[in-house]
């Protein structure tokens, strides 16, 4: 395969060639399946993680089914319900000012623009945390904010146009520091 392992894809593989690996790739089956399953929910790891784990071995497969070492495997059904998650929980009103409150009355007033910009670009944490000025781009439509992709977690690049509540926030924050939201982490 033409994408590059990498060292938690190889301990994936490890796991799976320990547990059915003394096999002849054209045997495995859905009781093999089955194992690696019990195996991955004795270690706590959830659906979508084992599905993640899963998807690595049937790269694996369909690697050697073009490659014509075998003409078909057992298929792989995903564990998760993604339609579940992409009906989400969107945050009422209440919520977010229980929230807001929250913060505000344990002393964590600094994480409540964060917490806002979050809210309104689905940015995770750590984009957040590390969300710089550079990050910033003026384009002919407006502001936008450009993610790398080795700063995503999908490892794709990643644009947003901000609005104007998002450009509000920012200017909240920006400061001296080339970082959006200071504070995290020693970065002032």
């Amino acid at each position: 395969n033409s994408k590059r392992l990498q060292k938690t894809d190889i301990g994936i593989l490890n796991v799976i060639q320990s547990v059915i690996g003394q096999k002849d790739i054209k045997h495995i089956n859905k009781q093999d399946y089955q194992t690696l399953i019990r195996l991955y929910r004795k270690n706590n790891n959830k659906d979508t993680t084992i599905d993640r784990k899963f998807d690595i071995l049937k790269a694996v497969l369909n690697d050697a089914k073009e490659s014509e070492w075998i003409d078909k495997f057992p298929k792989i059904k995903k564990l998760h319900n993604k339609q579940k998650d992409e009906e989400g929980h969107k945050l009422s009103s209440e919520e977010k000012n229980s929230l807001t409150g929250a913060m505000t009355k344990l002393g964590y007033t600094h994480l409540i623009d964060p917490f806002l910009f979050a809210l309104a670009t689905g940015l995770r944490r750590s984009n957040i945390v590390n969300l710089k000025k550079s990050h910033l781009v003026q384009t002919t439509q407006g502001m936008e904010l450009r993610i790398s992709a080795n700063e995503m977690k999908w490892k794709k690049k990643h644009s947003i146009a901000l609005t104007q509540y998002m450009l509000d926030i920012i200017n909240r924050n920006i400061g001296t520091s080339e970082y959006i939201f200071s504070g995290y982490k020693g970065k002032d």
